[in-house]
């Protein structure tokens, strides 16, 4: 590619001094090809470097950043996700490449966008000449199986997907990574959608009240697609403070009631289990978890190079509670 300067000092030589292709080459060091091409050209055009477009592992994520860059440009520019937000979200949906991928992209789709014309709008307007609309986006925490159901759910109500968040953790575990990244990245007004409020929380109550607090502390509205009174959470009702606060206010006691019933039923499927396990047992037919023979083998011997527990653990890519039982039965 060639700069501006040397496009000037082309043209001046062929234009201005009239020399010929060949003598420009020469004194540029250019090829004549290049030369005849930009003498051509109109005035205007500027030199540009166009690259081929080529398939590479952030391809398949395109869409994905696409939709949470288009959201994002309708909030506030502090509101908005940076390039590392971004990619800590599509590295936890299988992303493997590297960081520079994305910068790169996000730099040029922002740079496309910022080619649009843009519109200078007067403050002060007379009756009747002009009409004002809000938009908002969606926060979505979105299961793999029942995923095409809230998408549907959400194109029904006009919305726009905001992130997707994936997770295989038990609703009954309080320590599930991609919940807490999705409490991170919200923000105010954003909707949390869950297939049912199971899916969400199934935790003891201590726990669900922490987590509600969290949920509550970033301005979120939960939506689940089995508890109707918490679709009014998709409809703005700014216009009613009223109705929302009524709505709210309703909508949070449902909610309260679905996750302890929630709770309730985790329960008494693990005791129902309990009992199973116990009845297998005393006639004999209970096996267990077979043994994983080259695990036990793998831990001993790294328990007898003298590993701790921890190390242990991490070079068998096992949990230290499987180390410790493991070393008691050798022991």
């Amino acid at each position: 590619m060639i700069s501006m300067e040397m496009l000037g000092k082309i043209r001046r030589m062929y234009f201005r001094d009239k020399l010929s292709l060949h003598q420009i080459a020469k004194r540029t060091g250019l090829s004549r090809n290049t030369i005849r091409k930009w003498v051509r050209a109109p005035e205007a055009t500027q030199p540009a470097y166009q690259r081929c477009a080529t398939f590479n592992k952030l391809s398949p994520f395109h869409e994905t950043l696409e939709q949470a860059l288009k959201a994002d440009s309708f909030r506030p520019k502090h509101n908005r996700r940076s390039a590392k937000a971004l990619f800590e979200q599509i590295k936890a949906e299988g992303y493997d490449g590297g960081y520079s991928q994305l910068t790169a992209f996000v730099r040029s789709w922002r740079g496309e966008q910022g080619k649009s014309l843009r519109a200078f709008v007067p403050l002060t307007f007379a009756l009747g000449e002009a009409f004002q609309f809000d938009w908002s986006e969606e926060s979505l925490l979105i299961g793999g199986r029942a995923r095409k159901s809230l998408e549907q759910f959400t194109s029904d109500h006009n919305k726009v997907i905001a992130s997707v968040y994936l997770e295989n953790a038990s609703g009954a575990t309080a320590d599930r990574p991609e919940l807490l990244r999705l409490l991170k990245d919200a923000r105010k007004g954003d909707v949390l959608l869950v297939e049912s409020i199971d899916r969400l929380s199934r935790l003891p109550v201590e726990d669900w009240q922490k987590l509600k607090a969290a949920i509550d502390s970033k301005g979120l509205r939960i939506v689940a697609l089995d508890l109707p009174t918490s679709h009014q959470g998709m409809q703005d009702t700014k216009g009613d403070e009223f109705t929302g606060r009524m709505l709210g206010a309703i909508n949070s006691m449902l909610v309260e009631m679905m996750a302890a019933i929630a709770r309730k039923d985790y329960e008494q499927r693990r005791e129902r289990q309990a009992q199973g396990i116990e009845k297998a047992k005393a006639a004999g037919k209970y096996q267990g978890r077979p043994v994983d023979a080259d695990l036990h083998k793998r831990v001993t011997e790294l328990l007898g190079a003298g590993l701790g527990i921890r190390a242990t653990a991490r070079h068998a890519n096992c949990s230290t509670t499987t180390v410790l039982r493991i070393r008691d039965l050798v022991a």
